[in-house]
């Protein structure tokens, strides 16, 4: 059961500053307080364009904001890492084994000392070009044809072409000798998600990853606070230029609470295993040589891993932490369709197309965008061309669904924390609150909104 509050204000939601393009007064919100939520209801509401700060569960106005903001999601079933991601991975693993953290740096030097060859530096040389104006070709002598004894000629393209896969073979091999097991083929299921310890026998460094219940707060949230919250507070400061908001009240408030009401999954079928975890929220943290060094905020949904917020410590930035622990998320949620048909997707939060740093979520095939209009997903190559002309338009084709009015005397509210129908509030009280309801049920929709129970608040 979800018990929230609807905060209304006759005049309409009041802006406040945008966090996208620092405007003043431009960005315009709706939602509720959420004190506590079911993992099904937050899933519709997600579908509906919703997100949640901590316990506020809201959704921008896109047609009011200076930066419209779109759900986007992936179908992890269908997701293939591209070269630039498996570089990511391989980047890491390298860096697990030898130590080595800027590997493109390396690749570089490399590739210069092998570009200046003693046979390239010949032939520039005008010596080498006027003896070789001098010398005329020789034409060979009649033979036989080809030694029946001997292997057959090959081209060199050829020759080349056996002589990578064989070096990426032996390359392949020592990565599973050494390195943990891989997320660059994502049909391939992570092993476990409470703890992974990416290391071999000869690595270097040691990543492990945690994966921690974080609401109601653990024992281990709670051990982990100080760290966490040092790390947040750097990723804010440097990443984000924002010293304002990175006290310890917001971090809580905005990290580690949740109204999800956590809930046992499935079973697997026809082994009837349990699945590795609960529906709920979850911090799935990242330690380098046991030293914590990146945060991922999950709300493991019915349908769908959503990756509600990551940070990093900045020191890391070049191992390119955020597309590696979306690949593993990736890899997470497949895990989770064995358990549950149903799940499928990955969910990175919102898009903004005017927004440069919301580009790398674009990169990830399969992505969909919600349509504000619709409610439906649209494949997002065929909503950029549409973004570039107007910054919020109706991404998906025909009409919306028509959906039927919220009843709201048969809603439950709440009066003084004491529950009852709202046919018998309004006997008791008046008809005062009958515009907030109505604009409630517009706001939730009438499938979760009659679901929930409502406490009355006024601005």
């Amino acid at each position: 059961m979800s018990v929230v509050e609807y905060i209304y204000d006759p005049g309409g939601p009041r802006p406040s500053n945008c966090g996208y393009c620092k405007s003043h007064d431009t960005n315009v919100t709706e939602g509720v307080w959420a004190h506590r939520m079911t993992c099904e209801d937050f899933q519709d509401l997600v579908d509906r364009g919703f997100q949640r700060s901590g316990k506020y569960v809201y959704r921008p106005v896109n047609d009011r904001v200076c930066c419209p903001q779109y759900i986007i999601r992936m179908d992890a079933m269908k997701f293939r890492p591209n070269k630039s991601q498996r570089k990511v991975v391989k980047r890491l693993h390298r860096y697990l084994r030898e130590g080595k953290g800027s590997s493109g740096a390396v690749d570089a030097e490399s590739d210069m000392s092998t570009d200046v060859s003693p046979k390239k530096s010949r032939l520039s040389s005008p010596d080498s070009e006027e003896q070789g104006s001098r010398t005329t070709k020789k034409r060979p002598n009649p033979g036989k044809g080809a030694d029946p004894t001997k292997p057959k000629c090959r081209k060199a393209k050829d020759i080349r072409r056996e002589k990578r896969l064989l070096k990426m073979a032996k390359v392949k091999d020592s990565d599973a000798k050494s390195a943990p097991p891989s997320v660059m083929d994502v049909g391939t299921p992570v092993d476990g998600p409470e703890e992974e310890e990416e290391e071999g026998k000869d690595c270097v460094h040691k990543l492990e990853i945690k994966l921690l219940k974080s609401w109601p707060r653990t024992a281990e949230i709670s051990a982990t606070f100080a760290s966490s919250y040092a790390v947040f507070k750097k990723f804010q400061s440097i990443v984000h230029l924002d010293d304002h908001n990175c006290d310890e009240k917001h971090y809580s408030d905005f990290i580690v609470e949740s109204p999800l009401v956590r809930e046992p999954g499935p079973r697997k079928p026809g082994t009837g295993d349990p699945m590795p975890c609960d529906y709920g929220s979850y911090h799935q943290q990242y330690w380098l040589d046991g030293n914590l060094v990146a945060v991922a905020l999950l709300d493991i949904l019915p349908r769908m891993v959503v990756c509600e917020y990551f940070f990093y410590d900045p020191s890391y930035r070049f191992l390119s932490l955020g597309v590696y622990s979306a690949i593993r998320e990736i890899a997470f949620v497949r895990e989770l369709g064995q358990y549950d048909p149903r799940m499928r997707h990955y969910c990175m939060g919102y898009y903004v197309h005017s927004c440069p740093k919301m580009a790398y979520k674009n990169q990830y095939g399969s992505a969909e965008l919600l349509c504000p209009v619709t409610l439906r997903y649209m494949p997002i190559e065929k909503c950029l061309p549409k973004l570039e002309v107007n910054k919020y338009c109706k991404l998906g084709e025909g009409e919306a669904e028509e959906e039927e009015a919220l009843d709201i005397d048969a809603l439950t509210v709440y009066r003084e924390m004491l529950p009852m129908p709202y046919r018998e509030y309004r006997t008791q009280y008046g008809d005062r609150t009958v515009n907030m309801l109505r604009e409630y049920g517009k706001v939730m929709g009438s499938k979760v909104g009659r679901r929930m129970k409502v406490n009355l608040t006024f601005c």
